[in-house]
């Protein structure tokens, strides 16, 4: 099985990140846009984590809407952009609820 990595999260009465991966398709039966989509995402990732919202959200917004993923984190990135994260941020979202 392929999997994407969509997110880091500490979930409400935990302290660590769990990471959150999407199954894609079954190892080699993928389509022929998956791996690109996976790459894409995957660079808006790394993007995301180094605080550079501007420029991770141009690369989620790139995938479409169709995304729901990558629109989500396009819009997170928005709200940072708005709203720095203050101190020593971890590339984690931090859930307020389960």
């Amino acid at each position: 099985m392929d999997f994407r990595e969509l997110d880091r999260v500490v979930v409400k009465g935990r302290e660590e990140p769990v990471t959150l991966f999407e199954p894609i398709a079954l190892s080699g039966r993928e389509t022929p846009d998956e791996p690109k989509m996976v790459e894409c995402y995957h660079r808006a990732l790394e993007l995301y984590r180094a605080g550079r919202f501007g420029d991770a959200k141009r690369v989620w917004d790139e995938m479409g809407p169709a995304n729901g993923p990558a629109t989500s984190m396009a819009e997170r990135c928005q709200a940072y952009i708005a709203d720095p994260p203050q101190g020593d941020w971890s590339g984690t979202w931090v859930l307020g609820s389960k």
